[in-house]
């Protein structure tokens, strides 16, 4: 039915990316106490201009074997956690090349003095754009893994007063040496809290941080925060705050300062239900964000898109609506975003974008729930000559059957759609996903 593969090739390739995963199972762990979750599947799709050309004239189609692992463990002495997946990509026309790639987030944490002194390891793998104007192909795409270690200390005076260390060491790797974004990092964080009464808390809070690059054409970097945090909770209603600013040492570059805002404040409507808004405004980088939001559970139809060596003014404003109840869940999400990139203004990456997310379960029976998922998100690149306002459409829709105790059956279907005035960033996908899930739970 499908050409001949390389099956061989690519099951050394999958051993190779997930040796970190292995690690950390074969810690001292036992596994009948651990919480753990395997997956497989296979994942079916269909692309009308997978290369993302003007006038493409074919169509290519693909099927991805997908394995997963969901592992938490809770001692007196450590905790562990790993979320993630492997997929090994055919393309059946060749118009791309196979490929293997995977999302992974694996947390170990040391508590060699509980409550006081401990260590972590943290191990990100994910996929990111290689060129962030450049059209959204697979080649243009590339893996990237962050490793990051280091102690946390605190120092408790009394029941009110507490003063917190963290230090880590960072190393930000990425798989394209097209763009050579290799990166070092250093961190350093002190912050004094005091809970000023059973709702209010404030703190105060200094952050340091150096980058240093690998290849010597992108700017090295040190940036220091200082800010002060204030925290409320009465059960109905609850506010986050901080306020302060961010110095930046540039080495090929004049140093600059930003201001650093925070702002978010919830209210909870029922038991079930509550409404958030929050605003924010404060300088961050590709390093920051890529460790957000991984997608440990995706099907690799999402990639970080915004890579950059620059430093970026990162503006949100968000409302949201959440509901969650025992067979019905709700949320309502809007926001809008801006981003200035602020030391390489010829880069042209500053953009607006505007989106409206809506998502939400129904278990219908103790044994059948569906999920779904929409979204539309309008994004306007501010450079005038680059004409580009993309439109993306996303819908997903999945089926879950528990037919045994620890086995599940899922069937998952995902449209997604991208509208832009250059047609060579114009794309219709559809995905299909059938996963068998074993849990121990």
């Amino acid at each position: 039915m499908f050409p001949d593969y390389n099956w061989s090739g690519k099951a050394i390739t999958i051993i190779r990316y997930t040796k970190r995963i292995l690690l950390l199972i074969f810690l001292p762990i036992s596994v009948d106490a651990a919480d753990v979750s395997y997956s497989a599947g296979i994942v079916l799709a269909t692309y009308d201009n997978i290369n993302r050309l003007k006038n493409p004239t074919e169509q290519e189609s693909s099927y991805t074997l997908r394995a997963g692992l969901s592992l938490a463990d809770e001692t007196p002495d450590y905790s562990v956690s790993v979320d993630g997946n492997v997929r090994s990509t055919k393309y059946i026309n060749n118009l791309a090349a196979d490929r293997v790639s995977g999302d992974m987030v694996a947390n170990l944490l040391w508590k060699i003095r509980p409550g006081q002194y401990s260590w972590v390891l943290n191990d990100t793998f994910t996929q990111s754009a290689i060129v962030t104007l450049d059209n959204d192909r697979p080649s243009n795409r590339q893996n990237v893994n962050i490793i990051s270690t280091g102690p946390d200390y605190s120092m408790r005076f009394n029941a009110t007063n507490k003063l917190s260390f963290s230090a880590r060491l960072e190393s930000y790797r990425y798989e394209s040496k097209q763009i050579n974004r290799d990166n070092n990092r250093g961190k350093f964080l002190a912050r004094w809290t005091k809970q000023l009464n059973s709702r209010l808390n404030i703190s105060i809070n200094d952050e340091a941080e150096s980058v240093k690059f690998s290849d010597n054409i992108f700017n090295n970097f040190d940036r220091n925060d200082i800010f002060l945090g204030v925290g409320y909770n009465s059960g109905i209603h609850s506010l986050k705050t901080e306020y302060g600013f961010t110095n930046i040492g540039n080495d090929a570059r004049d140093n600059a300062r930003f201001n650093r805002y925070l702002l978010g404040i919830s209210r909870a409507n029922s038991r079930n239900s509550k409404i958030l808004f929050s605003y924010q405004s404060l300088v961050t980088d590709t390093g920051r964000q890529i460790t957000q939001n991984v997608p440990t559970q995706g099907d690799g139809d999402e990639v970080f898109d915004t890579v950059s060596s620059d430093l970026f003014v990162d503006e949100t404003l968000r409302a949201q609506y959440v509901k969650q109840g025992i067979s019905l869940g709700f949320n309502l999400n809007f926001y809008t975003r801006n981003r200035v990139f602020e030391t390489r203004k010829d880069l042209n990456l500053d953009t607006e974008s505007q989106g409206a997310i809506v998502s939400g379960n129904w278990r219908f029976s103790q044994n059948n729930n569906i999920i779904y998922s929409a979204s539309y998100i309008n994004t306007l690149y501010k450079d005038t000559l680059l004409n580009r306002e993309d439109e993306d459409y996303r819908y997903k829709i999945s089926y879950k059957h528990r037919f045994k105790r620890h086995v599940v059956v899922g069937l998952s279907v995902l449209s997604s759609e991208r509208d832009s005035p250059n047609t060579s960033f114009s794309y219709k996908n559809l995905t299909v996903i059938f996963n068998l899930n074993y849990t121990s739970l």
